[in-house]
């Protein structure tokens, strides 16, 4: 009775949280710790007014380990795989069933999304579930996306008829990790996309530790590691471009990113090719020199054709790192046009750098113009938010351009 007893307090102390919520969360760790998942003593999860959130309990300036997932309990989950009914998720009857053990897991999964009511609280906070389907406000966001966003992969998702897949799709994307194939079976298998129990309870912040995995390891896993602050909630760093690229993901807004990412848009090279610029998360994966190590954050993935040249991505930085972009867009005209002259390269740089600005200031400038005509939702709130920073982060930029052409002139190192 005594062990019981103390096991109940230990329960109890781990989990602050109404009964529904409390017994879906329990049910759902029993069913993890018997597929193998192990949780730090540290651990605690409260319900708040955001939702249930991962807490830790004690401070530690070192990073540890407070959560491990093994890869064979995560559920696979395919489109359609999860549907919404009313205000309820569930399998969807006529879909292939997983593994015993990840059906299992998925199940508890959504029962206890359901019992926090998440389907009703992120349609509140999504912008693309918010927002009117006819919305500018939200044509302008849904366009810009990257290419994981379930709309942009199934596009008639944005249709209003469509709005429970939607909303099903987009919450439980916020919730998927990829996980590659294990180490002996071969290059032929495809990278897949897995529920992973319990990551919404961890907060999303630019400066939290990255999910570590571990596909060597015996057995193969996936682990949260951080430095717990006593009494605050955990925060976990996810792939993610800057702020917006966040936003879109997680309904949440995370304004510690230290960059703002181009929309979209076309400069012209010298040569009269088009510098096709994306919104994509994918980075330059070659080996590089020491000298652009530090680099590597900025430089996008390139695609070079006849007519065209598509970059990944182009982020405006921080005032910590004033030359990164110059020093990025350099390195592109060395490798596409290396007989360039310095003043032309000069006169393209300087040209290049202001219709960026300029386009960037106007599409965010335009979006806080939509915001400032809805009604006062937290969706609002949060655009609000987002847009101000963004025409700061542009601001600030262009307050450093006379020291970035007087410290660009002359010379071509790449470093930020």
């Amino acid at each position: 009775m005594a062990d019981t007893a103390q096991s109940a307090a230990a329960e109890s102390a781990r989990i602050q949280a109404s009964a529904p919520v409390r017994a879906a969360l329990e049910a759902l760790l029993a069913v993890l710790e018997q597929a193998g998942a192990w949780f730090s003593a540290d651990l605690q999860w409260r319900e708040t007014q955001q939702g249930l959130i991962a807490y830790s309990r004690a401070e530690h300036q070192d990073k540890r380990s407070y959560l491990r997932w093994p890869l064979e309990a995560l559920p696979h989950v395919q489109p359609g795989m999860v549907v919404l009914d009313g205000v309820q998720l569930k399998i969807a009857p006529d879909v292939e069933a997983a593994a015993p053990a990840q059906a299992t897991v998925l199940q508890a999964q959504l029962a206890l999304l359901n019992a926090t009511a998440a389907p009703t609280h992120w349609r509140a906070l999504h912008p693309l579930l918010a927002l009117a389907s006819d919305s500018p406000l939200r044509q302008a966001l849904a366009a810009v996306a990257g290419p994981e966003a379930p709309w942009q992969q199934y596009p008639s998702l944005l249709a209003p008829e469509e709005e429970p897949a939607l909303c099903c799709a987009s919450l439980l994307s916020r919730r998927l990790a990829p996980v590659a194939p294990a180490a002996d079976q071969g290059d032929a298998q495809e990278m897949a996309w897995c529920l992973v129990p319990l990551l919404e309870t961890f907060m999303a912040d630019a400066t939290g530790e990255p999910l570590s995995m571990n596909a060597r390891a015996v057995p193969p896993s996936l682990r949260v590691f951080a430095r717990g602050v006593d009494n605050e909630p955990m925060r976990v760093r996810f792939g993610s471009l800057d702020a917006l690229d966040g936003w879109l993901r997680d309904a949440t807004l995370d304004l510690s990113w230290p960059s703002l990412a181009s929309v979209p848009l076309a400069l012209r090279l010298p040569d009269g090719r088009a510098l096709r610029v994306e919104r994509r998360r994918a980075g330059a994966q070659a080996q590089l020199p020491p000298a652009l190590q530090a680099l590597r954050p900025y430089l996008p993935q390139v695609a070079v054709g006849d007519d065209e040249v598509r970059v990944s991505k182009l982020l405006i930085p921080p005032p910590a790192a004033p030359l990164a972009l110059r020093r990025v867009l350099t390195l592109l005209l060395a490798q596409l046009m290396p007989d360039l002259s310095q003043a032309d390269r000069q006169r393209w740089l300087a040209a290049s750098e202001e219709q960026l600005l300029a386009e960037n200031t106007a599409w965010w400038q335009a979006r806080q113009g939509e915001t400032a005509a809805l009604p006062t939702t937290p969706v609002r709130a949060s655009c609000e938010a987002l847009c101000a920073w963004a025409l700061a982060q542009l601001a600030r930029y262009r307050e450093q351009s006379p020291a970035r052409q007087s410290q660009g002139a002359g010379h071509t190192e790449l470093s930020p």
